[in-house]
């Protein structure tokens, strides 16, 4: 037996005694368990102030305000896994503070809803909230001194309410709670609210619930885990034996659960955007329309010249409201004063928001009537170059654009809103500066339930003509991003999206030893110190040249290290045309040439796999730049997931044409292999990063050794770019490039219940964080120019159809659980 199989049995030992014994110890006492969670869905959490309602609010607060009002809160917790009858420990909410909150003190008090198992608080009144049933148990808050902006703030403990709730004789685990956070004292002197963060402000720091409680039941005898009978490993040689095939870590795991069988029965798509247009589309309305198709939204025109609009128009097809109206603001005229009147209508009571392209009539009076006299219209203000600065004030709105100024040097053609000096409920989301005054031009009013979004930009033709992603640029970008914030916010998760932002640093070439390579403990201390995490693009032919101490250094912090592909021998230009002419300036590189080379390189990364326990990301980085079509093809064979270069045309080939061309995470359009383009690495902000952050498509920077080398800053250099990058908001998680392959895919919720998974890759792995069993479509284009071989769920064969040039798998993921689905295509001709 090799001494690396003898090591992995005996971990594997102590770890099954560990569980026996450890099971053992607490079947003999009382379970201390501890749940947390935080709101999972916009319906979660409601705010009250004076006698509105509002699930879409940025925040949830109690206390009075400066116009002595008071605030109230609800909050609704899903998917509660404490057994009835549970003995509650301890208990609390955690709450983040919005902003810095000076008043001298604020009298609370929280207390639950009697219920078995609560509801959502959608479409909920002030009247209907204040007639929900409440707990006998309550706790006072009091007094809450001044808040800090971000700092995070605990109740006192709330165990009795919680006991209270689970002590009902209906109670079952895995049932929904939902707490009440109230003013408490009527004589409280006016301006003491005190507001954090809610679902949509940000719901990473939505209020924290957690319990800890003791249980009497047994827990889930585990089964021990099976010890495979190890085969002896020969010790590795030099000589090398090309292995046409990318091999996975070998890892000793319990059999998996395999995913049970499913029969979907989706619901009918239904409408989730109204578009009220007349007689003819304009600019604005061919930018909506391809923004909308993004999203993956289903849209149903109105043509206000020959329908009135009415409630009935305003619903989908089951008769519910529509989340989204849009209308150019050229069309608004088109509205009379009934059809005005139901618009503001639903805005108001109903969770509808208003999007409003193109405001570019002075004194509008519609937008005036729609606004309550708050946003009066638009009008023209100096010119200047294009300076669109996007304001703090609704995050969940803006996202990674948030605080951040995104300048052109061509002539601002927009116009600014007329805002009334007096307006409360209007927001301003972006300015561009002109004549010396910051100009709005975006700007949100929130109504009772639901938001006008207004942007008063210039609609040119080329919103029309133009792709998608040639509009999505600092150039046009007052023309098509404040309509796709408008878009995101208001669809949620019916949109296409990811609720992870990631990021990559790679930096090309060095060999994996310190000695004329790379000051690897140097850029590690950065990485822990300014989290990022750093990969290193490392050439096949080098693999015999690693030293230990380096390897030691990767293995100990694959958080922050790893390595992937670099080509094979970086002799040139490797992966050039296949034929060239005099004028080229590299030599040919015939097909039979590359392949051979990538399957040499596989077999090197394998060697070094094998003599040092290093693992790669099968992502191929081509030195120089990006291969012609046929070669992503034998990646794609080969069963590499990605190719990540500065360049993502193919040599020889002509640039897609697809209207969403390089808008998503990758791009399959050459070869049905996934291409994406990398940002060279700089010092300070990168305006492209959050151009990809913002439609999650992550952001992939590289360099090479000269960047830290060259400059005074050394191997400092990058932090300044990755703390610019991880300050933005929504957070960014920095990882290895095969992990950010592996969770690199956009989903949205269907109206079944469903989710839809777009996936772009070989390998993924997906987790359920909804709060029940889901079933998950997975999709992925698929021309099937190389034979698929296999298809597993965790290890276990599935079923798969092909459709349209449209992979499909249909599985059902628990609550909780993640799935990982594996594609091998065939590697022999």
């Amino acid at each position: 037996m090799s001494k690396r199989w003898g090591v992995i049995v005996l971990a594997i030992l102590f770890s099954w005694l560990f569980v026996n014994i450890t099971r053992n110890t607490i079947q003999a006492q009382a379970s201390s368990l501890v749940f947390t969670s935080r709101i999972t869905s916009g319906n979660d959490d409601i705010r009250l102030h004076g006698n509105t309602s509002s699930t879409t609010a940025t925040d949830v607060s109690a206390g009075k305000t400066s116009n002595n009002g008071f605030r109230k809160s609800g909050m609704r917790y899903q998917n509660v896994i404490i057994p009835q009858g549970a003995t509650i420990i301890s208990a609390d909410l955690t709450f983040t503070s919005t902003d810095s909150q000076a008043g001298t003190a604020a009298n609370t008090k929280i207390m639950g809803e009697a219920i078995d198992n609560a509801p959502s608080f959608q479409n909920i009144s002030y009247t209907t909230f204040n007639s929900l049933p409440r707990t006998s148990s309550k706790v006072t808050w009091k007094p809450i001194p001044a808040w800090t902006a971000g700092n995070t703030y605990s109740s006192p403990d709330i165990s009795a309410i919680i006991q209270e709730i689970v002590n009902r004789p209906g109670w079952q685990s895995g049932n929904s709670l939902s707490l009440f956070w109230e003013h408490y004292d009527w004589s409280l002197v006016a301006g003491n609210v005190r507001n954090a963060y809610s679902f949509e402000g940000n719901q990473s720091l939505s209020p924290l619930l957690t319990i800890v409680y003791q249980t009497d039941s047994p827990l889930p005898t585990p089964t021990p885990t099976s010890i495979p009978t190890p085969t002896d490993t020969p010790t590795p040689t030099p000589t090398i034996t090309p292995t046409p095939v990318i091999t996975s870590t070998p890892t000793q795991t319990p059999t998996p659960i395999p995913s049970p069988s499913v029969t979907p029965t989706p619901g009918s798509d239904l409408t989730d955007v109204i578009e009220l247009y007349n007689s003819s589309k304009t600019q604005s309305d061919s930018g909506f329309e391809k923004v909308t198709r993004f999203y993956g939204l289903k849209r149903k025109d109105i043509n206000l010249a020959t329908t009135a609009l009415d409630n009935t128009i305003l619903k989908d097809e089951a008769g519910n409201y529509v989340p989204i109206v849009y209308i150019d603001g050229a069309n608004l005229s088109y509205l009379d004063a009934t059809e005005q009147q139901i618009l503001k209508n639903v805005i108001d009571t109903e969770r509808v928001n208003l999007v409003v392209t193109a405001l570019r009539l002075n004194n509008n009076q519609t937008i005036n009537t729609l606004t309550n006299g708050e946003i009066t219209g638009s009008s023209s203000f100096s010119t200047g170059t294009k300076n669109y600065t996007m304001t703090n004030i609704l995050p969940a709105v803006t996202r990674e654009f948030t605080g951040i100024t995104v300048t052109d040097s061509t002539t601002q053609q927009d116009y600014k809103l007329n805002i009334s000096p007096t307006a409360v409920n209007t927001h301003v989301l972006i300015t561009s500066s002109g004549g010396g005054v910051d100009n709005p031009i975006f700007a949100s009013y929130k109504a009772q339930n639901g938001n006008i979004f207004v942007v008063s930009n210039y609609a040119d033709n080329f919103l029309k003509w133009n792709l998608l992603n040639e509009n999505y640029v600092p150039k046009w970008f007052s023309q098509l991003v404040p309509m796709m914030m408008a878009v995101r916010y208001s669809s949620g998760d019916k949109a296409w999206h990811n609720d992870h932002n990631y990021a990559n640093l790679t930096i090309d070439d060095p060999a994996l030893k310190i000695l004329y390579g790379f000051d690897y403990p140097g850029i590690l201390q950065q990485a822990i110190s300014h989290n990022f995490h750093f990969t290193l693009g490392m050439k096949a032919g080098s693999y015999d040249e690693a030293e230990q101490s380096v390897v030691d250094l990767f293995l100990q912090n694959p958080g922050k290290l790893s390595v992937a592909v670099h080509g094979n021998n970086h002799d040139g230009y490797e992966f050039y045309k296949y034929t060239t002419s005099g004028s080229d300036p590299y030599p040919a590189r015939p097909l039979a040439d590359q392949e051979a080379d990538i399957v040499e390189a596989i077999s090197r990364f394998n060697m070094l796999r094998q003599t040092t326990g290093l693992n790669y990301s099968p992502i191929m980085i081509f030195p120089y730049n990006i291969s012609p079509t046929e070669t992503l093809r034998l990646l794609k064979k080969y069963n590499f997931q990605s190719t990540i270069n500065s360049v993502d045309v193919p040599l020889e080939t002509t640039a897609s044409r697809a209207w969403d061309v390089y808008m998503y995470p990758m791009e399959l359009d050459y070869g049905n292999f996934a291409v994406r383009k990398r940002h060279a690495a700089g010092d300070g902000e990168c305006i492209k990063c959050i151009f990809d952050l913002f439609i999650d498509k992550s952001t992939f920077l590289y360099t090479h050794a000269s960047f830290f080398t060259g400059n005074p800053l050394g191997i400092t250099r990058f932090n300044s770019q990755a703390d610019a990058i991880n300050s933005l908001t929504g957070g960014v998680e920095w990882n290895s490039l095969d992990y950010i392959m592996k969770h690199l895919f956009l989903y949205k919720t269907n109206d079944d219940n469903s989710i839809d998974v777009m996936f772009f890759g070989n390998d993924i792995i997906v987790t359920n964080d909804t709060g029940s069993d889901r079933t998950y479509h997975l999709r992925r284009e698929e021309t099937l120019n190389v034979p698929i071989q296999s298809v597993t769920i965790d290890n276990i064969p599935v079923n798969y159809t092909i459709s349209e040039n449209w992979f499909s798998v249909d599985t059902i993921i628990p609550a909780g659980s993640s799935r990982e689905l594996k594609i091998v295509y065939e590697t022999e001709n």
